[in-house]
């Protein structure tokens, strides 16, 4: 019952974030708002990590929900702004199908890590691993940004 509350206020809350979201970022490179998105993530799985109760469960997947929103409408616009036209349809493949091929695989390895170490330790892992991708983000926003200015200068 609980699950199928939080997947309910999930969907309704992507109905609502979606157009703000997109508001608040629209001034931003697409960079910048997939770093967002990492820390959205980093800060919706470290809420379930360290206070694992239902009602923090719900504020943890308003941030789970708005770093998912931000990655699904700003990835394909960073991928179609940095690839060569004539390549974009095949990257756009090649990802969906390496995304899928790689998604069973990725279920069976945080299955192991949680029976080696434990639930702590897989949640450090994925808070890590968001961690460093926006990290990453933030990094080559930055070197975006130092690039142009260094070219009109």
């Amino acid at each position: 019952m609980r699950f199928g509350q939080l997947m309910t206020y999930a969907c309704v809350l992507v109905v609502i974030i979606t157009p703000l979201l997109l508001r608040a970022t629209s001034g931003h490179t697409e960079t910048m708002a997939l770093a967002y998105a990492g820390l959205l993530f980093v800060l919706g799985y470290g809420l379930v990590m360290l206070v694992p109760t239902i009602p923090v469960h719900f504020l943890a997947w308003f941030f789970l929900s708005a770093g998912e929103v931000l990655v699904l409408t700003k990835e394909g616009v960073y991928l179609a702004n940095n690839s060569p036209a004539s390549h974009r349809g095949r990257i756009q493949g090649v990802l969906i199908t390496l995304r899928s091929l790689l998604l069973m695989p990725s279920f069976v390895l945080i299955g192991y890590v949680i029976d080696t170490f434990g639930y702590s330790v897989t949640w450090s892992l994925v808070i890590a691993m968001a961690m460093c991708a926006s990290i990453g983000m933030f990094l080559l926003s930055m070197r975006k940004k130092t690039r142009l200015a260094a070219t009109s200068s």
